[in-house]
């Protein structure tokens, strides 16, 4: 009764704190602590990118005909093929509950089930992995929030956290020793966010360190992880036949961001990046590394440990080459481990506590950034 209680308390906090968000929206608040929400609804919700495109997925399944005649106005000059960048597990999960309710609706109930979702899934992560028991919900709850992007992103149709959950229970598989039913997650991943792959690269670097270099055994023991590179072959392959072009998604254009060499989201002439104002992506990148840095200190004590290192490094690592402004975005996938890293530091000292007095500007945050990501919609006949 106790560990259903954890979930139960996890997963409240994460309804209640993405019901806070959406109250404006639905109740049709004007205004409220300086925030303009005149002429705003819940549609302003599934407004937000990238909700709309998934609907358009759920209902064409990247077919260019299907797309052309029944969402030309999302197209764009990148063409039908811009869709390929909308991997389709979140969009196969709008498209269950877009099968009795209306589109819109269908993404309200795809955002509740993905913040259920990773509430469950953060509980059983950090049960695994957390060095004492009595830190699971405290570190449960900040890996909610942290880092800010985070609640923002929670109320609103994204394929994040979907993915995110896949990928903590296929760790938490893995070290178990349930390899096929870990990599089926890690496949599942990899169909709801393509860096998502980079778990598999993780899986490599971690299966040949425990082999010792012994070629057989390796080859034992990541034989189910191949099925990963394969599930995203096939994907490709699904986009050759409805695109003509098996490498349709690297043409999309604005969907990789990634530029050689490393650090270029500094450089104010790329797509996705303008001004000069980017301190905050230094703030980010120490947070990252320092929590790296605490994983792999406690991976020499900790052997299950490794693995999360290993894949934090990887992941980290690749941020360097993202040229976006919004690279807080992509440092999502990784976060929940960085808060295992911080975890035993935040939990003693209690400054856990000072962070949810921050809160507030948490949530007046997510309010701005919702009302500034709008997809412009003139007719909504279509998605209804």
């Amino acid at each position: 009764m106790a560990e259903i209680r954890k979930y139960l308390l996890v997963a409240f906090v994460a309804v209640a704190s993405l019901l806070i968000v959406w109250s404006p929206f639905a109740l049709r608040i004007e205004q409220f602590w300086g925030i303009n929400f005149t002429d705003k609804s819940m549609l302003t919700i599934a407004q937000n990118y990238d909700a709309m495109n998934f609907l358009v997925v759920a209902r064409s399944w990247y077919d260019p005909a299907i797309i052309e005649q029944n969402y030309g106005a999302l197209v764009g000059e990148r063409g039908t093929r811009y869709f390929a960048a909308h991997y389709p597990l979140y969009a196969a999960l709008i498209a269950i509950f877009d099968s009795f309710l209306s589109g819109p609706d269908a993404i309200y109930a795809s955002i509740l089930f993905s913040n259920i979702l990773i509430a469950i899934s953060l509980i059983i992560f950090f049960k695994r992995f957390a060095p004492d028991s009595r830190m699971v919900i405290p570190l449960s709850i900040l890996a909610l929030f942290l880092p800010p992007r985070i609640l923002p992103l929670r109320a609103i149709g994204s394929n994040e956290f979907l993915c995110l959950s896949l990928l903590l229970l296929s760790l938490v598989a893995h070290t178990q020793k349930k390899h096929g039913f870990s990599a089926m997650l890690g496949s599942l991943a990899v169909l709801t966010r393509s860096p998502a792959i980079l778990l598999f690269g993780a899986y490599l670097i971690e299966i040949v360190f425990r082999s010792g270099g012994r070629v057989k055994e390796i080859i034992r023991n990541l034989s189910p992880y191949l099925l990963m590179p394969l599930t995203l072959l096939a994907l490709w392959g699904y986009y050759g036949i409805v695109y003509g072009d098996i490498l349709a998604y690297f043409k999309v254009g604005g969907n990789l961001n990634l530029y050689v060499p490393p650090f270029m989201v500094f450089g104010s002439e790329l797509p996705w990046v303008s001004g000069f104002w980017r301190e905050d992506i230094m703030y980010l990148y120490i947070f990252i590394m320092m929590g790296v840095g605490l994983l792999w200190e406690r991976s020499r004590r900790e052997i299950d440990l490794r693995l999360i290192a290993i894949f934090s490094s990887i992941y980290a690592f690749s941020l360097f080459f993202v040229a976006h402004r919004d690279v807080s975005r992509y440092s999502i996938l990784i976060a929940p481990l960085l808060v295992l890293g911080y975890g035993p530091y935040i939990i003693k000292a209690r400054f856990h506590w000072l962070l949810y007095i921050l809160l507030i500007p948490l949530v007046l945050y997510s309010w701005n950034f919702i009302l500034g990501n709008i997809q412009p919609i003139a007719d909504w006949t279509p998605f209804l």
